[in-house]
Parts: C-alpha cells; sequence; structure tokens
C-alpha cells in the first residue's frame, strides 16, 4: 500500500509566502495612515475639548490652531480642503484629507478621512 504524501510542494510554499510578503506590505502601508487618522480625531477632539476652536473663530485661525497641533504631533496632513459652515452660534468643521502611499511598483492605496465637529456656543 503506498503512503499519500503529505504537505506543500515548492511552487505552493513560493505562492503562500509571496501572499504572506503582500499581506505585511499592505500592513506596513496601511496601518500607519489609519494611525494617523486616530491622532487627526484627538487632536480636533483636544481642540473642541479645550475651546482653542469656537464659533467666533475665523478660517485662518482655525486653520493655524490645527496646524500648529498637527505639527506638535509629527502628522504631515495639510489643511486645505479644511471648510467651516458658521450660523449665528454655530460652526460647524468638516474635515476631509486624502492619504496616499505606495504598495508595489505603481499601484498605490489612497485613503479619504472626513471628520466633523460641532463647536457650539
Amino acid at each position: 500500500m503506498k503512503k499519500k504524501q503529505l504537505g506543500l510542494s515548492m511552487p505552493g510554499i513560493l505562492a503562500l509566502m509571496v501572499l504572506a510578503i503582500m499581506i505585511l506590505r499592505a500592513a506596513i502601508s496601511l496601518i500607519p495612515m489609519y494611525w494617523d487618522d486616530v491622532m487627526v480625531g484627538s487632536i480636533l477632539d483636544s481642540v473642541q475639548e479645550s475651546k482653542a476652536i469656537t464659533a467666533k473663530t475665523s478660517t485662518s485661525d482655525a486653520k493655524r490652531v490645527l496646524e500648529k497641533r498637527f505639527q506638535s504631533n509629527n502628522l504631515d496632513i495639510s489643511t486645505d480642503k479644511l471648510e467651516l459652515d458658521r450660523s449665528e452660534h454655530r460652526l460647524v468643521l468638516t474635515y476631509t484629507y486624502d492619504r496616499r502611499d505606495d504598495f508595489f511598483s505603481n499601484i498605490d492605496f489612497v485613503l479619504t478621512f472626513t471628520h466633523r465637529k460641532d463647536f457650539t456656543q
């Protein structure tokens, strides 16, 4: 009676290794971008709690406050797409930004994040 061979063949092992390397490379690219987004959310929460931005804050002042906080946390994120919607006693800050990172050769990961904060007096 012949014994059945168990295990993977060499091409199977190589394919598994390539898949594992691709998953690891994707994680190395994506995890820092998501971590930076968590930091942006915590910065916006701290700005709201500390009242550094209020309903009367101008757009340029709000951008300056956020840029300083981003810079002190080593975040390289632009505030160009920061939108402020105002009413008499209310300011709604909507911040949408994109992050891009290389994956392999000419393939990139592009992630879009959106945060919305309501500053009511």
